[in-house]
């Protein structure tokens, strides 16, 4: 990446505020050597630059007043970024209703949401509605109506999830050439509702440029840590230090019939109070290899 000329790398993104005329407005995205840029800007009677060299498109968020760390918050927006020159438009306190030109990816992005709009609307209704069902079993609430409204209610809200799954795999088989198609995968791959032979369908697939993009290459890791985790597979070897500053190998235990990994950490109590059960696994199969 460091050979690459940065001149042809540089994005500008460019625009103003309406509502803010003075004050800081934050971006963060990753450049094209892959460090995680904060960047800050100061308004000048509202408007504002940014400039930065990125390898291809990259997500970036965009933060002005926020009141929050939550992505709803009303002035924080999540963009993608392309090595051009980038308007955006933004409004205080409506950030998720900014207008971008300049970014082929944004748009494309832009078109799938509208696409989707009526299924995110009855979802978000759906979302309330399961909220306020299970407020009243939490108020003692267990009838048996109540009970088969909520499974009624969740149905539907996994058949939205579904028609939305499936507008977006469309939009991944239909545009092996966009820089979206990859960055979509990774949502549906990493929480394993895209199974790694379908990833890999749809990987070999794109074009030269998508598999080499960051999004692409991306997913092409992670297509390759499942492949070393998949079930029957040979576990990738590694060695770590343990609690006492010895080093010890996964290769130690080539000869054991089996060999338990748990991975956990000291603030998870669910990961403490495992502890007696993996004890009683050990008694079980330690005899066994």
């Amino acid at each position: 990446l460091a050979q690459q000329n940065k001149s042809g790398n540089k994005f500008t993104l460019s625009g103003s505020i309406t509502g803010q005329r003075v004050g800081l407005l934050r971006l963060s995205y990753t450049d094209q050597n892959g460090k995680y840029i904060k960047d800050t800007c100061y308004l000048n009677k509202g408007n504002f630059v940014f400039t930065g060299y990125i390898d291809g498109p990259a997500f970036a968020n965009v933060m002005g007043n926020t009141k929050s760390n939550s992505s709803d918050d009303l002035n924080f927006i999540m963009i993608f970024l392309e090595p051009a020159h980038m308007k955006c438009t933004l409004v205080e306190d409506d950030f998720k209703n900014a207008k971008v030109t300049g970014s082929v990816t944004e748009s494309e992005f832009e078109m799938l949401k509208n696409e989707k709009k009526d299924i995110e609307q009855l979802e978000n209704k759906l979302s309330l509605a399961l909220k306020e069902v299970d407020k009243a079993r939490e108020n003692g609430d267990t009838s048996i109506a109540i009970k088969n409204k909520r499974t009624e209610i969740w149905n539907n809200y996994l058949e939205c999830r579904e028609q939305s799954k499936h507008i977006d795999y469309t939009f991944i088989s239909t545009h092996p050439d966009s820089y979206l198609s990859p960055y979509l995968m990774g949502y549906y791959f990493g929480s394993r509702k895209l199974s790694l032979d379908s990833a890999e369908l749809f990987f070999n697939r794109f074009h030269k440029k998508i598999q080499n993009s960051g999004f692409g290459r991306s997913i092409y890791d992670q297509i390759i840590n499942r492949k070393l985790s998949a079930t029957g597979s040979a576990a990738p070897m590694f060695s770590k230090t343990d609690m006492n500053g010895k080093e010890i190998s996964l290769s130690l235990f080539k000869d054991k019939s089996y060999v338990l990994l748990d991975f956990w950490a000291s603030w998870c109590i669910p990961c403490r109070e495992i502890t007696p059960r993996l004890q009683e696994l050990y008694q079980k199969f330690h005899s066994k290899g």
